[in-house]
C-alpha cells in the first residue's frame, strides 16, 4: 500500500472496530498500518476486512497476522477467479477458431480452384485404380496359363 491509501486503510480498520465493538486508538491503528501496509494492496486489505467481518465471531478486531491470512485467502480467490476467466476465454477462443476454420473450409470447398483440384484428384485416382485392375487382370491371365504346380505355388 502507498501513503495515499492510508485513509482507506483506516476506514476499513475502523469499520472492523465498529463491527467488533472494539475501540481502536490512533497508536494501535498506526501499528496495524506499519505491520500490514508493506504486505498487501489496499483492495486486498479492504476485501480481507470484509471477509473477517463476515467470518469472525469474537468481539475483538483480529491481530494483523489473522488479517494477513485473510489477505492470502483473498489472493487465492482472486487467482482462482483469474484461472476460471482464462479458461473461459480459452474456450471462447477455441470455439471462435473452430468456427473460423469451418468457414474457411467451406469457402475453400466452394472455390472453383478447389473443385477443379478435387475433380482432377478423383480422375487421377480412377486412372490409378484402372491401371491396378488392368495389371491384376494381366496377372490373373498369366497365372491361368501356368501349369497347375505353378498356380498352387503362386497362391
Amino acid at each position: 500500500m502507498q501513503l495515499d491509501d492510508k485513509p482507506r486503510f483506516y476506514r476499513a480498520l475502523g469499520a472492523m472496530g465498529l463491527m467488533f465493538s472494539d475501540q481502536l486508538s490512533r497508536p494501535r491503528m498506526e501499528l496495524y498500518w506499519e505491520v500490514v501496509h508493506p504486505q498487501c494492496a489496499i483492495d486486498e486489505w479492504e476485501a480481507a476486512c470484509l471477509r473477517v467481518m463476515r467470518s469472525e465471531t469474537f468481539h475483538k478486531v483480529p491481530l494483523p497476522a489473522v488479517l494477513l491470512q485473510a489477505v492470502n485467502g483473498v489472493r487465492m480467490e482472486q487467482a482462482l477467479l483469474q484461472r476460471e476467466e482464462e479458461r473461459r476465454q480459452d474456450e471462447v477462443l477455441r470455439v471462435q477458431t473452430q468456427r473460423q476454420a469451418q468457414a474457411d473450409r467451406l469457402a475453400l470447398e466452394a472455390s472453383p480452384e478447389w473443385q477443379a483440384n478435387q475433380k482432377k484428384r478423383k480422375e487421377d485416382e480412377a486412372k490409378r485404380k484402372a491401371v491396378r485392375d488392368e495389371e491384376h487382370q494381366i496377372y490373373l491371365a498369366w497365372l491361368s496359363e501356368q501349369p497347375k504346380s505353378v498356380r498352387i505355388a503362386m497362391g
